[in-house]
């Protein structure tokens, strides 16, 4: 039987000020919302991520909330994101072990799941020493910063790697899923897929996040 997945939804690419009625909108099949914080600095682009965290917050829904920080310092935006429920940083963020230890432990502090994201050409190898304090591990299938790009299919390999390294939490992909390859993503073992572009441009949306999971 073909795996099922989780879908965190992104409202990367749609007005600020309509994420409420989305999320509303889409309730029934979202499983989690999907908050891109960039700064301009780490990635080129920049979003207003604390804007779009309280707009999901403000929806009449309870759904989780998972915050990608794709930024230099993940350490001083962490009191803006409390009340998410994961929040994730990039390992190419921090300069050393201590310091994604002591984010890792600051993360936990204030209540959310610990997520950690590498890029396309990012090793597993690079988390293998942090697997045991991690709740999610984030891959990148896209160079992060822009949403809208193709998939790269080399980097789910890493999904059996960190498998195989003994990490048996929560695996999230994130970049360039549409109908057209969640299925692979899903064979290779993702148990969350990270999606905007696929399900706002369908006409049909809460049938655009079945077929993503993987139930329709």
């Amino acid at each position: 039987m073909e795996k099922e997945a989780k879908i965190a939804v992104s409202v990367l690419n749609i007005p600020i000020k309509e994420i409420p009625n989305a999320i509303n909108e889409m309730a029934e099949e979202i499983d989690l919302i999907h908050i891109d914080v960039m700064d301009g600095k780490f990635v080129t682009n920049c979003t207003n991520g604390v804007e779009m965290f309280k707009m999901a917050q403000n929806s009449n829904v309870k759904i989780p909330i998972d915050v990608h920080l794709m930024i230099e310092n993940p350490d001083a935006a962490l009191p803006d994101y409390k009340g998410a429920d994961i929040i994730t940083f990039h390992i190419e963020a921090v300069k050393s072990e201590k310091e994604a230890k002591n984010l890792i432990n600051k993360i936990k502090n204030i209540g959310a799941k610990v997520g950690v994201s590498i890029k396309p050409n990012t090793t597993a190898d690079t988390l293998k020493s942090l697997l045991p304090y991690i709740d999610v591990i984030l891959l990148m299938t896209v160079e992060p910063g822009y949403g809208g790009q193709k998939l790269l299919f080399e980097p789910l390999e890493k999904i059996g790697e960190l498998r195989k390294m003994g990490f048996e939490k929560i695996i999230e992909v994130d970049g360039g899923i549409g109908l057209e390859n969640s299925d692979i993503v899903r064979k290779m073992g993702a148990d969350i897929l990270v999606a905007g572009t696929a399900v706002f441009s369908s006409k049909d949306k809460l049938e655009a996040i079945k077929r993503l999971k993987g139930i329709s």
